[in-house]
């Protein structure tokens, strides 16, 4: 359910090689917790709005999002659904595809390099999707779902929902056996925990367990049999 070879960059990292996405994986979740954990004493102003703000960016700008991350979303989509009318690019790579219709920047001429930095802003930007835009960023790969991925989209909820009645257990343990009662921040921590773990859970799931598409297209075997 990973998105095609070609987009699987994420904030200009390839993130083909799965020992990578199981790090942005960790790293993810642990600066989620520690952040929040953090704003829970007013370090940051006033609690509840900086676990929102935390939480919109892991949400939105996150390996998990749906926009600039790299698993497919996991609603269908159906050649005949109308597409929105902009696309989100992200990076030189990405504005190149979408401009040029080239696989990354330096694949692009040197004329094309030359005008992509003249005109590259740095963050995301959003674009008018070109008519022959049926992918993202120029790319004619369609983003909806075959059967395999179908039926991996329903392992990974599975898998997500398991794990998140779990979690709901343990937390609820927890507040049981406390000697003291949980501030409001902490509580209101543990709400946006449990919201960010309900919307990633499934996506991290396919982070976590996807090859690298190298892998079953046979190119990591070439290369061995070069050596």
């Amino acid at each position: 359910m990973l998105k095609p070879e070609k987009n699987l960059r994420w904030l200009g990292i390839d993130m083909r090689p799965r020992w990578r996405r199981r790090i942005a994986v960790v790293v993810t979740y642990s600066a989620f917790i520690a952040a929040v954990s953090t704003a829970q004493d007013g370090c940051w102003g006033h609690p509840f709005l900086v676990m929102f703000l935390i939480s919109a960016v892991v949400q939105f700008l996150g390996v998990f999002s749906p926009t600039i991350g790299i698993v497919k979303p996991f609603d269908d989509l159906p050649p005949n659904r109308q597409q929105s009318k902009y696309v989100f690019v992200h990076g030189l790579d990405e504005l190149a595809r979408y401009r040029y219709d080239v696989a990354n920047y330096d694949a692009a001429t040197p004329e094309q390099q030359s005008d992509l930095l003249q005109t590259y802003h740095v963050g995301l930007r959003l674009y008018p999707r070109k008519p022959s835009q049926d992918g993202q960023y120029g790319l004619n790969e369609k983003l909806w779902l075959d059967e395999r991925e179908k039926a991996e989209r329903v392992e990974a909820q599975q898998w997500a929902r398991r794990y998140f009645i779990v979690m709901i257990g343990a937390m609820t343990g927890q507040y049981i056996s406390r000697r003291s009662n949980p501030t409001s921040a902490e509580v209101v921590g543990d709400l946006f925990w449990l919201s960010i773990l309900a919307w990633t859970l499934p996506a991290a799931r396919i982070l976590w367990t996807e090859p690298d598409p190298r892998e079953t297209t046979g190119e990591f075997g070439l290369v061995h049999n070069e050596i």
